[in-house]
């Protein structure tokens, strides 16, 4: 995560061929960190010629990592003393496909859906995340009862209303 706000993986996918891992909800990455997924706790291939891709919880991809990418290079330690300048690139890569076990407060669970499955997956995991619905009727129908007020109470004659005023013209 390179920017300055956590990022919320919750429901988003990992998938390495055929196979899926549903990363748990509540997973969050901190600003300026990174998260490794280990293979004992997605059950995903890391290595040969799959890659392995992150996807947002609607399917679409967001990355893809393959492991002839390699790691991050890094440039040697320098051991000589003198002040001459060095130019040295650094490549980076926002993960690596290495493998390190995961803390015990992520839990690991194992998903094995198929493609064909997959929307009925994300659908079910959508549904039990916060229910908007019920917040979204009730201010459309603040809004309705809000509109009809205005409107019935513009309706109602004033005492203004029942006199006729008539102007007189004094010619002189």
């Amino acid at each position: 995560n390179n920017s300055a706000y956590e990022l919320n993986l919750s429901g988003w996918l990992l998938k390495s061929g055929a196979r899926f891992f549903v990363i748990p909800e509540n997973s969050f990455i901190l600003p300026k960190k990174k998260i490794i997924f280990s293979q004992e706790a997605t059950n995903l291939s890391y290595s040969g010629e799959d890659s392995v891709g992150l996807l947002y919880p609607n399917g679409l991809t967001a990355a893809v990592f393959s492991a002839t990418q390699g790691l991050p290079i890094s440039p040697p330690p320098a051991t000589k003393t003198e002040n001459t300048p060095i130019a040295i690139e650094t490549i980076t890569h926002p993960d690596s496909p290495k493998a390190e076990p995961l803390s015990p407060s992520v839990s690991q669970e194992e998903n094995t859906t198929s493609v064909a499955a997959l929307p009925q997956e994300i659908s079910k995991q959508t549904a039990t995340r916060g229910r908007t619905f019920p917040w979204l009727f009730g201010t459309l129908a603040l809004v309705v009862l809000g509109g009809a007020g205005v409107i019935i109470a513009r309706r109602k004659k004033t005492p203004a209303d029942e006199f006729a005023i008539t102007e007189e013209n004094d010619t002189v």
